[in-house]
């Protein structure tokens, strides 16, 4: 599994924020859960196309469940997008990936995520989310548990590259945060059990504010929303 170059803001991802658009049910967010299904096991192998992989297993998963896309046809929609040539070596960026499933008619719109309490609640009304963020050596494979592992120094320079992961589903055993998970999915079946792993609701928090401006929570919609 190769990583991409790291997330970079976009600035009219402001106009299309979680929290400008939806209004989510009241109480302990917490105590909700969801899991979204997706069936298979994409496997990216040598190439940079995560972003491609990822927003596939999106279309692919419910609400949506549609049919897997070719990843590498959208990549190379997304790589014109991002005015590069189709190198599977390049990497490309979160917004074009994302407004090429929007122009195929995948997705009504995509929203942002300002936090992770804001993906958590959408997973449990809406759907799938996806999260782009600095990848480390020691995120390379997954503890006995499951569990993505953060390195004990998050220092941007020490990053392998970027990723995309997604995220179809939510536990929390307390209702607590301190307890609670993301479910994912990751593009290689060597990765956790058989590429599916669980991310701490903090440690995604952690990786939002220590890299604002190399992480995203992107929240796909049926749903058609203009910029506010």
């Amino acid at each position: 599994m190769k990583l991409a170059p790291l997330h970079t803001l976009d600035p009219r991802d402001a106009a299309f924020t979680v929290s400008e658009h939806i209004t989510f049910g009241a109480g302990n967010p917490f105590t909700r859960t969801r899991q979204w299904q997706f069936d298979g096991q994409p496997d990216q192998g040598g190439s940079q196309e995560c972003l491609a992989f990822g927003t596939a297993a999106i279309v692919a998963t419910q609400p949506f469940s549609q049919p897997f896309p070719n990843p590498d046809a959208l990549y190379a929609a997304m790589c014109k997008i991002d005015g590069r040539q189709h190198d599977p070596d390049t990497g490309s960026t979160l917004q074009a990936a994302m407004s090429v499933a929007q122009a195929r008619g995948y997705f009504g719109s995509f929203l942002w995520c300002g936090n992770a309490t804001e993906a958590w609640q959408f997973i449990a009304e809406h759907g799938p989310v996806g999260f782009a963020l600095p990848w480390f050596q020691e995120m390379m494979q997954t503890d006995d548990e499951g569990y993505v592992v953060l390195p004990t120094k998050l220092d941007l320079s020490m990053a392998l590259g970027g990723h995309f992961i997604m995220f179809n589903g939510t536990e929390s055993a307390t209702g607590e945060p301190a307890e609670a998970d993301f479910c994912g999915v990751n593009w290689s079946p060597m990765f956790g059990f058989t590429g599916r792993f669980r991310f701490r609701f903090y440690d995604v928090n952690t990786m939002l504010s220590t890299f604002p401006h190399a992480s995203a929570l992107v929240a796909p919609t049926k749903r058609v929303f203009a910029a506010k």
